[in-house]
């Protein structure tokens, strides 16, 4: 089995999550090949795995090389070690064997490790991981690099996944669409949100936790 295979596989255990970002209709796995929802509107799993969601083209302001030193800042350096601990310590008290699968979701995760380091950190195979951003560039560097999460290209002022279908949303130091997170978080679901230092400075959220 190929990559592209693995994630349509790994999509179709969860498939209920998905809806159509065209029409908002429920979607399903076919020939380990497409998303189709039930107007027909279709989306392929790429050679890598990831699944491209957008209904028009990105304009993303990230190139490859910004990402990839990225990837080497969060992967190989400290900088971002108490960040993971603290925010997989808080998810860990928070799911407690209360949903399995636990669906998780890091809204413009970039090239993807910092939901790695998450997942890595939680040691919970339970745990669903899907990447979702609107940059092409990051989530091929995210499907190429990490096997494990579902990775998708889309909007997050049009997630495309369904509403209470999340049991967590993660937010690292990205923007952020609160009507859609609201919309896609189950009941007693979990939104977990990292600011810059600027970001508190200018009081978009008073604690970079919650």
């Amino acid at each position: 089995m190929n990559q592209k295979e693995r994630s349509a596989e790994a999509v179709s255990g969860i498939v209920d999550v998905f809806r159509c970002p065209l029409c908002n209709s429920p979607m399903k796995v076919f020939a380990l090949k497409s998303l189709i929802c039930s107007n027909s509107h279709t989306f392929d799993f790429s050679k890598q795995g990831y699944v491209n969601m957008m209904n028009r083209p990105s304009n993303g302001h990230y190139d490859k090389k910004l990402f990839e030193a990225r990837r080497r800042i969060i992967m190989e350096s400290n900088l971002y070690t108490l960040l993971h601990e603290k925010v997989s310590e808080m998810l860990k008290k928070h799911l407690d064997g209360s949903y399995e699968p636990t669906v998780l979701l890091d809204a413009g995760c970039g090239e993807g490790s910092h939901l790695q380091k998450t997942l890595d950190e939680c040691k919970n195979d339970a745990i669903t991981g899907i990447g979702l951003d609107i940059s092409k560039e990051g989530i091929m560097m995210a499907a190429k690099n990490y096997k494990s999460p579902i990775w998708l290209v889309g909007d997050l002022a049009n997630i495309p996944l369904s509403d209470q279908s999340c049991h967590v949303v993660l937010n690292y130091l990205s923007p952020a669409n609160y009507e859609e997170f609201k919309r896609i978080l189950a009941p007693d679901g979990l939104h977990c949100e990292s600011c810059s230092p600027f970001q508190l400075f200018k009081g978009i959220t008073g604690n970079p936790f919650y």
